[in-house]
């Protein structure tokens, strides 16, 4: 079994962030790199918190733009920041799919969506940030092929 990259990033948070049977971390619990045999390194108070911002923005596959916009909204709105910005974060629709059981991870169900297989209210659309709100009706296109291969998967 080879290593794919976004293992190699499980290997880096020391955590499985890829949620695969077949996760290298499994095997190496310990970073990548030439020094990684040395184990995790004692990291200060701003490297905690830094390794897990890191892990929370790989882990729900956003940019650190998009990161940083979520949080800015989540200041601005009226109630607890971390609530806020956590519930900004659970309600994109690649995260929704994946909740709903749609997909096994969350980087398939990005993909189905920026392909265009998940329907919002009977249209189409192909944006993995998109804001779900409460009463949205999500369902796959009527492709059969697809919803074999999500059937043999689940």
């Amino acid at each position: 079994m080879k290593a794919e990259p976004k293992c190699k990033i499980c290997r880096r948070e020391g955590r499985s962030l890829c949620l695969s049977a077949k996760c290298a971390l499994l095997k190496r619990k310990y970073p990548p790199g030439m020094h990684g045999h040395k184990g995790y390194p004692r990291l200060s108070e701003y490297g905690r918190q830094l390794r897990e911002k890191q892990s929370l923005k790989r882990l729900y596959l956003v940019s650190e733009k998009q990161f940083k916009n979520y949080f800015a909204q989540a200041r601005k709105k009226e109630g607890n920041t971390e609530e806020n910005f956590l519930r900004f974060l659970e309600k994109r629709l690649d995260n929704v799919v994946y909740r709903s059981g749609f997909v096994t991870t969350r980087r398939w169900a990005r993909q189905m969506v920026s392909h265009g297989l998940i329907r919002i209210n009977d249209r189409r659309l192909d944006i993995p940030s998109y804001q779900v709100k409460i009463g949205d009706i999500i369902s796959l296109k009527d492709k059969p092929p697809i919803i074999k291969a999500i059937k043999e998967e689940i």
